[in-house]
């Protein structure tokens, strides 16, 4: 038997969110799908930063586990929720705007169709996923004794690794970059008027450079992760009609 990591529905096409219209209560549940899942990973894998020592929040509470210790803090959650769904969104728009037989800026070597197909087995889906967290495990220690130059070209690189690899389009490589620019001005925000946390080795005004391949190699799981999503309510609101 031969497992592999495409998805092959001959009914692709269907899927293609070109060929969707949601009605308004679809666009409510997508973002709540991609809310769930985002702020679920999120917070699971979030403490590799404080448990590696890459970063330390302020005023977090701290538990202890199994000779570590986690860190929680209230707004953690709500930067991965909101992450989550507006990935849902706007990846299903951006594929509804851009397409290779459009002629795009990137025509001629970019995919029009998702590598794994517009509804991507779990399999798929699931594998850009743990990719990605093995890359924010890894970046996470390394920060520590890697400098900060070379980690930067390691998960920028790794990043766009996973979005070719997982994704390959116009639309999810805009998506990957409006991440990857979006993330460290929160961040920025976040540490230099607000005061929430710091990094331990930090390049400019108190964020280290690296952790945008951070931004870029998540996107694609949960871009795959969107598309299963809209399959489902296709699907489902194709039933109920």
């Amino acid at each position: 038997m031969v497992i592999t990591l495409k998805n092959d529905d001959s009914n692709d096409e269907k899927y293609d969110p070109k060929n969707i219209q949601l009605s308004r209560s679809q666009w409510i549940l997508l973002a709540v799908f991609g809310a769930i899942s985002g702020g679920a990973v999120g917070q699971i894998i979030d403490n590799a930063y404080p448990m590696s020592g890459a970063l330390h929040y302020h005023n977090a509470i701290l538990v202890p586990f199994f000779g570590q210790v986690l860190e929680f803090v209230w707004f953690v959650p709500i930067l991965y929720i909101t992450a989550g769904a507006l990935i849902a969104i706007l990846i299903t728009l951006l594929s509804k705007l851009f397409n290779r037989e459009t002629g795009t800026v990137l025509d001629g070597w970019i995919r029009r169709k998702p590598r794994g197909g517009n509804n991507p087995s779990w399999i798929f889906t699931i594998s850009s996923i743990l990719i990605f967290v093995l890359q924010w495990f890894l970046g996470c220690h390394l920060s520590i004794f890697v400098p900060n130059a070379w980690l930067f070209a390691i998960l920028v690189l790794w990043g766009l690794l996973i979005w070719w690899i997982f994704d390959g389009t116009d639309a999810g490589l805009i998506l990957c970059l409006m991440v990857a620019a979006l993330g460290p001005l929160i961040e920025f925000t976040l540490i230099n008027v607000f005061g929430f946390y710091h990094y331990t080795n930090p390049d400019m005004f108190g964020v280290p450079f690296w952790f945008v391949g951070h931004y870029i190699g998540g996107t694609p799981g949960n871009m795959n992760l969107a598309r299963k999503y809209l399959a489902f309510l296709h699907d489902r609101g194709t039933k109920n009609n």
